[in-house]
């Protein structure tokens, strides 16, 4: 008889125990989306970086390469 009476008290979470499972995962969530916000502009910075140095690489090979960029080889 006991165990049916702790069986019927026990029927589902309280108000606090909700409360705070929502707010721990909505830290969770936070520092999840901060870090891939930094993540994410440490690989925009990286990838400016490197179209401007690739572009500056092609200048100088342009300048270099006889047939560079406007260029035409032609045979005779």
């Amino acid at each position: 008889m006991q165990t049916i009476i702790r069986l019927q008290k026990n029927r589902g979470f309280i108000l606090m125990e909700l409360m705070v499972a929502v707010s721990v995962a909505s830290v969770v969530t936070l520092s999840a989306f901060l870090f891939y916000v930094r993540y994410h502009e440490a690989t925009l910075h990286l990838q400016r970086k490197y179209i401007t140095e690739s572009r500056i690489q092609i200048e100088q090979m342009n300048g270099v390469l006889p047939y560079g960029k406007g260029r035409c080889y032609q045979r005779r």
